[in-house]
């Protein structure tokens, strides 16, 4: 009995571990008709070459970083992108500014593999929503990954949609 339960717990030691690896996925829509604009972020698992969809104005985070080999063969990012774009509404023109959030710049360093976004927008230079992280696993692994962001003219804030991990 006790050779079987050592047999076993070697066998289920042996099956090799590793996490799995997912897109992260920023998308925003303006809808003229409904006055307001919607962003949206989603983790997709990795299931071989998905690619965002332009049409819809969707970005994935890992396509905005670049990577280089620092002096001790460390993967850094060495520059991110943000992506600028702009949305008319009854209250005049939003800007919407959407960037990678790594988890750190060192990509083998501790939390290196996490990759979040984060997006900040503003009505005629007024801040409406300033910088904010979609996934701040990192620094609260109890938080909440918030998956919508609703903004409305004549409202005085941001609505947000959050899920549990």
């Amino acid at each position: 009995m006790v050779r079987e339960l050592l047999t076993a717990l070697l066998i289920t030691l042996a099956v090799p571990v590793h996490a799995e690896y997912y897109y992260q996925y920023v998308s925003y829509s303006c809808d003229a008709k409904r006055d307001r604009l919607t962003l949206n972020y989603a983790t997709i698992p990795y299931e071989g070459d998905y690619k965002p969809d332009k049409r819809r104005n969707q970005w994935e985070m890992r396509s905005l970083i670049e990577r280089k080999e620092d002096d001790r063969a460390h993967a850094i990012i060495s520059k991110i992108t943000k992506v600028i774009r702009y949305c008319k509404l009854s209250s005049g023109t939003y800007k919407i500014t959407i960037a990678p959030a790594p988890g750190n710049y060192d990509l083998e360093g501790q939390c290196g593999a996490h990759m979040s976004a984060w997006v900040e927008v503003s009505l005629e230079g007024k801040k409406l929503l300033p910088a904010y992280t979609f996934d701040d696993y990192c620094i609260n692994p109890e938080s909440k990954i918030t998956t919508q962001i609703i903004l409305k003219p004549g409202t005085v804030s941001p609505v947000f949609k959050k899920m549990p991990r």
